[in-house]
């Protein structure tokens, strides 16, 4: 078994070697990829009021020549659409299939595996090309953003509440975007290699006493240290969003190896994280136009870097900041960093780390939930900051209060989270293993698992899809 998980890390180490050498457009001929499958998932985000999980797809063994973006139909989750009682308090579904090896798609007597295939609807699928790294949601949500590296380009797909027509970025028969849906290089600007993290921000004003939102995005290129800004939708009024998606702007070497990205609405900064940054900080960027001239922020907007956030006191041997997340009141950030292991409180109105934790190795990113307890009032309300760990397969979830963890298992690999306020429900995309690991997003934070009436010592963790492991792994 050891020689088994050593061969696989391996693999796994020549597919992330393939990648960060790369920076080509994935091969057009070979196997199509599967349209309704996990595989090596990076991204994940929920719709139409958590309806649905759009996951993103990486490709990232080149097995099929693209990757995907595909739909999962949550709402095979709900008491009304199936037969899943779920207790709130435990996290426990109770199924009334004669035993759990009926209802299961897997022999595991520790794991319930759902079978992806049933709740994806093909005919939705997209086309990525191979590398897709993250997924965005405009704040109108009506659109996701997908920086893709062997694409060398970001790709646009609008969101319908039209189950029917859930995906659309003009794709043809092959599920290819088409150009109108692409932010790439422009006549008078390159668009850098290796975009990485994607973000979006609004930008309001009034023009005649009409509302004007310029929807602006934003993304990190670890190739390089860039950080691009691009324009993605402009609405007028009770008008329909008037698209013009194009590359305005790039703002070179922010910081040695432009990974994690956040966007403060409150304020309009831009917060930049690096993996190899010898003068360890944060980046500050922001965007600014002469509205009384009438400027745009979608024209000629001034876009630069204003400040920076010294984190260097916490590092040693330079930064290895991986992502980066901002308070719903945009006093406060977070970011996680892989040397040392730790989540850093930012204080982002004085620029300063309040605080600092040891978490585990190799975190991939950090995103917030507010646990709003009882809704009528807003004093028991509390930030959690959820950290996965990538090489150890776990999730530092964090009381950003008193910066006290507790910590739970997810699958081989996790790479993101998305998180379902419905059911407040977290799900975590599992690169290595190909699943989708789902916990409580409140506490007690357990792994949802099923359970049979009938024996109640049979309790299996469910997940969604089943890993492609070796036989006797």
């Amino acid at each position: 078994m050891l020689y088994l998980k050593i061969q696989k890390f391996i693999i796994l180490l020549l597919a992330l070697t393939a990648v960060a050498n790369s920076s080509c457009m994935g091969d057009s001929s070979g196997i199509s990829p599967p349209l309704d499958e996990l595989v090596y998932p990076v991204g994940l985000a929920t719709v139409n009021d958590d309806e649905t999980l759009l996951v993103v797809n990486s490709n990232f063994d080149l097995k099929y020549n693209d990757g995907t973006l595909i739909a999962i139909d949550l709402t095979k989750l709900d008491n009304d659409s199936t037969d899943l009682p779920y207790d709130e308090k435990t996290g426990v579904y109770t199924i009334k299939e004669s035993s759990l090896d009926d209802f299961c798609d897997s022999t595991s007597t520790t794991y319930c595996n759902i079978d992806e295939k049933s709740a994806v609807d093909s005919t939705q699928t997209i086309r990525l090309g191979a590398y897709a790294s993250d997924i965005e949601l405009t704040p109108s949500k009506d659109r996701a953003l997908i920086p893709v590296r062997g694409e060398r380009a970001i790709i646009e797909v609008d969101i319908s509440k039209n189950k029917k027509n859930l995906l659309d970025c003009g794709q043809d028969s092959s599920r290819n975007c088409d150009d109108a849906h692409r932010i790439t290089s422009s006549d008078n600007l390159s668009f850098p290699i290796e975009p990485y993290f994607v973000r979006t921000m609004d930008y309001e004003h009034e023009e005649n006493g009409v509302k004007i939102v310029e929807t602006l995005g934003f993304a990190t290129h670890r190739a390089g240290g860039e950080v691009s800004m691009f324009s993605v939708s402009r609405k007028t009024g009770d008008s329909d969003p008037v698209y013009d998606n194009k590359l305005i702007d790039v703002i070179n070497g922010v910081v040695e190896g432009a990974s994690g990205i956040a966007v403060n609405p409150l304020n309009g900064d831009i917060y930049v994280a690096g993996k190899r940054d010898p003068s360890p900080s944060v980046a500050v960027l922001k965007v600014l136009t002469d509205l009384d001239a009438g400027g745009s922020y979608l024209v000629n907007p001034w876009f630069s870097q204003a400040a920076t956030i010294s984190i260097s006191k916490q590092m040693y041997d330079g930064s290895d900041a991986r992502d980066i997340a901002v308070s719903p009141d945009g006093k406060t950030g977070f970011v996680v960093t892989q040397s040392p292991p730790a989540l850093l409180k930012l204080n982002l109105e004085t620029y300063e780390v309040t605080d600092m934790m040891s978490i585990c190795t190799e975190s991939s990113k950090v995103k917030l939930f507010t646990d709003e307890g009882n809704p009528s009032t807003t004093d028991d309300d509390q930030l959690y900051a959820f950290s996965l760990c990538f090489l150890t397969g776990q999730i530092y979830i964090t009381n950003t209060e008193y910066m006290i963890p507790v910590i739970r298992k997810t699958g081989d690999g996790p790479q993101d989270i998305a998180f379902d306020l419905k059911r407040k429900l977290a799900y975590i995309a599992n690169f290595t293993d190909s699943t989708i690991s789902i916990i409580q997003a409140v506490p007690p934070f357990n792994q949802i698992k099923v359970k049979n009436p009938k024996d109640e010592t049979d309790l299996r963790i469910l997940r969604i899809g089943e890993p492609d492991l070796p036989k006797g792994y």
